[in-house]
């Protein structure tokens, strides 16, 4: 028993994460030390889960928030046009789709939802007959870097 226990905390041991020091060095002058820091870029996106499309003309507002790098954009776009599609056998209608809103950089990403801080799409079509119509606006959101 005693020589299990000694295998085992032996094996413990060597499992243990060990801190890997900086590196020293001696001096006998002034001297400086550098410094640095990684901070990863992070945001979010605030966007409906769905949208009445009744009016022939519907602004569809994305909220942004976060910190990124100064090299990267925040870039929110969707696709320009889809179908809506009626359940009953209708013929399906085209719905347009126009941003409205630049990518935001380091400088225009606010760390909080402000009302400023958005990409509106506006969907406009042509009047809906009757019907129970339904569609998808894919909304694509990708961290990029930054446009020359």
């Amino acid at each position: 028993m005693k020589k299990l226990t000694i295998l085992l905390v032996t094996l413990l041991t060597l499992m243990l994460p060990v801190g890997i020091a900086a590196e020293e060095v001696e001096v006998n002058n002034n001297s400086n030390i550098d410094l640095y820091a990684n901070i990863e870029s992070s945001y979010m996106v605030k966007l409906p889960r769905s949208v009445d499309v009744s009016a022939n003309s519907v602004d569809v507002v994305i909220k942004a928030k976060g910190d990124i790098a100064a090299d990267k954009q925040l870039n929110i776009t969707a696709t320009d046009s889809l179908q809506l599609a009626d359940s009953k056998g209708r013929a399906s209608v085209t719905v347009n789709v126009a941003k409205q809103g630049s990518p935001f950089l380091y400088d225009t990403l606010p760390a909080e939802y402000t009302d400023t801080a958005k990409v509106t799409f506006t969907l406009t079509h042509q009047t809906l007959a009757a019907g129970a119509y339904t569609g998808i606006l894919p909304i694509t959101i990708s961290l990029e870097n930054k446009a020359s």
